[in-house]
């Protein structure tokens, strides 16, 4: 799994306070999982299009769609270190 393309959204002071991660193919069953071992993780598979959720403390979110090619990392705390954090995530679950 690559990454195609990350737009990062700001908010209304043009501050990033989210990353949306496209790739070449789609997120797994079995990523999410993965991703989910150093969070809290809301699995919702009962919907049509089974939808995740994973709090990592209280500062990241990350969530998506299961069989589609994006997901989001949110960040709700100002004094997380952003690029250090993404950096770290790509490099542990996206190889």
């Amino acid at each position: 799994m690559n990454i195609k393309d990350i737009k990062e959204v700001k908010n209304c002071y043009g501050e990033v306070f989210m990353k949306e991660i496209e790739f070449d193919s789609v997120i797994t069953k079995e990523l999410i999982f993965k991703i989910a071992e150093t969070g809290d993780l809301q699995y919702m598979d009962t919907l049509k299009k089974p939808f995740f959720k994973i709090s990592i403390g209280e500062s990241v979110i990350i969530k998506g769609t299961e069989n589609t090619t994006t997901m989001r990392v949110v960040y709700l705390d100002e004094t997380t270190d952003k690029e250090l954090f993404f950096a770290n995530f790509v490099k542990e679950y996206l190889k």
